[in-house]
């Protein structure tokens, strides 16, 4: 099994972000400790969402996403 490509070149790759912009935030990361996903949305380079879906794909989650209907949480596929 090939190894798992790493986030920043997901999004890159996915034209997301821009490589300048991936280079910029694993600078950041590196000297504030944090984790790059969390850097990127505090930038405003991505969504929290889309953060989420590029997880799902690198992880081989299935997307599931759920919404408030009246007062209950539901699943839609």
């Amino acid at each position: 099994m090939p190894p798992r490509k790493r986030l920043g070149e997901l999004l890159a790759e996915a034209g997301i972000i821009t490589e300048e912009q991936l280079q910029e935030a694993l600078g950041e990361q590196q000297k504030r400790s944090m984790r790059l996903g969390d850097v990127l949305i505090s930038r405003g380079f991505i969504t929290e969402q889309q953060l989420i879906e590029v997880l799902e794909y690198q992880l081989g989650i299935p997307h599931v996403q759920l919404f408030r209907n009246g007062s209950t949480l539901r699943r839609s596929t």
